[in-house]
């Protein structure tokens, strides 16, 4: 019975199927059809300034000009995850909603804009936006766009959102909200500014965000807002940014309005790499802070709390909220650097400057007779971090060595006789800028790793300051003080490194047919940067400055891997004939270098006083003699090799478009390319 009641079927679902992609064949060409039939190869459709809305898109030659019409053609589409939408260079009005329901990559250029404009006839509230609700398995992309204007920038409901080289700017209410059963959105090398509201806000258990090499600044309201979501941030920079409608100017973890019904729905916040600096408000009440958890989790590591308005960070009194500060710094704050209770591990981390350094509350949990307080390694600069007990505390007056201004890389670096320097035992491999730890014989507490200058003596295990916690507290269980991990997991998450399984050459690229750089052997760790496509090879550090690949079949990986940057393979070597001896006069000129990659802005300032511009790029290259900086196509510096940074202090103005080139006697690489929208004093 059930062999006959198949056999049916499949002549059914054949019948089926020849009927909807005989429909699908009345808008689509015949070479389009067959990719879809096929559905191995993407479906490429066109917008530009010049398109006409009538058309198909199908063709640059009949390019819509909208996006929105496009997206109405794509969405008639059966779901196909390889479908392209390639957007021209230009300015793209959008005056009604643009929905995104399936897989696709929306795929910019230089200067692509879309602007999100009221609906003729309705109030600001009414202005267009991006819905993005793909199956819950699909994924949607977008590449290489400005989006400005509006009410709300992206809406995001379902599946996978990947914002790479986005900017999202000039919004009125919010840049970016999700909210749903399985919502994933990865967020890199991108840009949120000007927005009146809370720039990002999420709700749920179900939400995932990840968020990579990205700045949030100059926006009217608290940066991050999370509901019981899940959040990762990496290399990320919140700067002056301006609360004018909450207490909290930077990051929210908040369980206001989450059901306590699901485990773990409060949410988590995991920081590694970044600075939250500069932020301020305006809300109108005593109590604000840069940082406020209320949530499951708050893991920071490798990160700078610095000269924020109020207070820095407020941990909320909840036996089941856990903090784990691991080589943080805070610093430069009017009010108090950490308060609040709950569970809490501070280690290795340094807080100065403040008001107040510490004013956490001492409780006992219910039903635990073990204090809930775990403090290691630490240094402040007013006593307050050390006795959590003390009813009364010795007035310290010593200088911790640390610099009171934050440096253009977000970070406040240490003298070389600071007290910090050299104090602690390593628990992580690279302080907050990516240098390796330790530089001397021990690691620097906090979040900068202090390189010793030539001729420098480097600080003795003896001439550890009697300043530093060590252990004051008894522990409670569920946090134990340990010496060589800090961590939920045996791996921080936002920390990805590889362990090779086995002896094996690394590469300059992703194959055996790239030369070896090197070779490792068995059980080296490295610290894991960026992947290929299909996750088959990793971009490895493995110090010096030096970069190469290692097939994933010779190591085992650890931490969000996953989420790492896809890194663009350099030109595959030709491969060449039995070598014939050259005449004596002839020479042979090397190949030109390949191109920077993810060239980006680190970090703007703009002040009114001052304007600077930090560039950072990807070292791609094994044979560039330097790099060449332009700006507006003028050059404004040549640097050495292996540089992957320059700042540039431009005048007033703008916007500008820098690039940045490898060169050496054999030419030059194509120019990688980055818009800085300018300042005006």
């Amino acid at each position: 019975m059930l062999l006959t009641k198949r056999r049916f079927f499949v002549p059914v679902l054949l019948a089926f199927l020849t009927l909807f992609l005989s429909v699908v064949a009345c808008s689509l060409p015949d070479e389009t059809l067959e990719q879809v039939g096929e559905g191995l190869a993407s479906i490429d459709f066109f917008v530009a300034t010049t398109g006409i809305d009538t058309n198909d898109c199908q063709t640059r030659e009949t390019a819509c000009r909208s996006l929105g019409r496009a997206l109405g053609v794509v969405n008639e589409l059966p779901e196909n995850p390889l479908t392209i939408i390639h957007i021209a260079s230009g300015s793209y009005d959008e005056v009604n909603d643009l929905h995104i329901n399936k897989s696709m990559t929306l795929l910019g250029s230089d200067e692509v804009i879309i602007n999100l404009l009221p609906t003729p006839g309705a109030g600001p509230d009414a202005a267009a936006s991006f819905f993005v609700r793909p199956p819950a398995s699909g994924t949607v992309r977008v590449e290489e766009v400005t989006i400005q204007g509006g009410s709300e920038g992206v809406v995001v409901e379902s599946g996978r959102l990947e914002l790479s080289h986005v900017k999202l700017r000039n919004i009125t209410n919010r840049a970016i909200s999700a909210q749903g059963v399985t919502t994933n959105i990865m967020i890199q090398n991108s840009e949120i500014s000007d927005v009146g509201n809370a720039p990002i806000v999420t709700s749920g258990a179900g939400v995932n965000i990840t968020i990579q090499a990205t700045s949030i600044h100059d926006n009217n309201g608290t940066a991050i807002i999370n509901y019981g979501s899940s959040f990762v941030l990496d290399g990320v920079r919140i700067f002056n940014n301006n609360a004018a409608n909450h207490a909290v100017s930077a990051i929210y973890n908040t369980y206001e309005g989450v059901s306590t019904a699901t485990p773990g729905a409060y949410g988590s916040v995991r920081i590694s790499n970044s600075a939250i600096y500069g932020n301020a408000n305006s809300f109108g009440g005593d109590e604000y802070y840069a940082i406020r958890h209320e949530g499951q989790l708050l893991e920071m590591s490798n990160s700078t709390i610095s000269g924020n308005a109020g207070n820095g960070i407020y941990l909320y009194v909840r036996n089941d909220a856990e903090t784990i500060l691991t080589h943080v710094t805070v610093a430069n704050h009017p009010g108090v650097g950490i308060s609040g209770g709950g569970l809490i591990k501070l280690v290795n981390s340094l807080i100065v400057y403040n008001g107040w350094d510490c004013g956490m509350r001492v409780f006992v949990p219910v039903g635990s007779s073990e204090i809930n307080i775990a403090a290691e390694g630490n240094l402040d600069s007013d006593n307050t971090c050390i006795d959590l007990y003390a009813a009364e505390r010795a007035a310290w007056d010593f200088n911790p060595g640390v610099d009171s201004v934050l440096s253009a890389e977000g970070v406040h670096p240490l003298q070389p006789d600071s007290p910090a320097v050299d104090a602690v035992d390593c628990i992580l491999s690279n302080d907050q800028r990516g240098v390796a730890r330790p530089q001397g014989l021990r690691c620097d507490i906090g979040a900068y790793e202090h390189s010793v200058a030539l001729g420098e003596p480097p600080i003795s295990p003896s001439m550890t300051p009697f300043a530093i916690v060590q252990g004051t507290t008894t522990a409670q269980a569920t946090l134990p003080v340990v010496q060589t991990q800090i961590s939920i997991s045996a791996t921080p998450a936002s920390n990805p490194f590889v362990r090779f399984i086995t002896g094996a050459n690394c590469r300059s690229g992703p194959g055996t047919v790239y030369s070896i750089i090197t070779a490792l052997p068995e059980g080296t760790e490295a610290p894991a940067e960026g992947r290929n496509n299909d996750n088959t090879w990793w971009w490895i550090f493995v110090g010096s400055n030096t970069r190469c690949w290692v097939s994933a079949a010779t190591v085992e990986t650890f931490g969000l891997v996953t989420g790492l940057p896809v890194i663009p393979a350099p030109p595959t070597p030709v491969p060449t004939s039995t070598p014939v001896p050259p005449a004596a006069t002839a020479t042979t000129a090397p190949q030109p270098p390949s191109a920077p990659g993810q060239l980006f802005i680190e970090n703007r300032v703009c002040n009114g006083q001052s304007y600077t511009v930090s560039l950072s790029w990807l070292d791609l290259a094994n044979n560039e003699q330097g790099y060449r900086v332009y700006r507006d196509d003028a050059l404004i510096a040549t640097l050495g090799a292996n540089i992957t940074k320059y700042t540039d202090a431009p005048s007033f103005g703008g916007p500008y478009v820098y690039g940045v080139e490898a060169y050496n006697s054999g030419g030059v690489s194509t120019l990688s390319k980055v818009t800085e929208s300018g300042c005006i004093p």
